[in-house]
């Protein structure tokens, strides 16, 4: 299920997505399309979709996604999360 990826990324996205970016950009690779990964996954810590529906977020750090994502807008949101 394409809803399991997504689930506690706050926990995966670390290890599984950062550490290939890093490796990467060490590496003089290209890191753009590893990026596509994390922006998709800031869209959906947002709990809306693109026609405004809620989409149901599950992560331990919900309560914290929340909070940035009401404080904060465009690269200061990238920042924060």
């Amino acid at each position: 299920r394409t809803s399991q990826i997504a689930k506690d990324g706050s926990q995966k996205l670390p290890q599984r997505q950062l550490d290939q970016e890093r490796l990467h950009l060490q590496n003089g690779g290209s890191w753009h399309h590893l990026a596509l990964g994390v922006a998709g996954w800031m869209r959906y810590t947002q709990g809306v979709d693109e026609q405004g529906n809620a989409i149901d977020v599950v992560d331990p750090m919900l309560a914290e996604f929340q909070k940035i994502n009401a404080q904060y807008q465009g690269a200061d949101r990238v920042k924060a999360l």
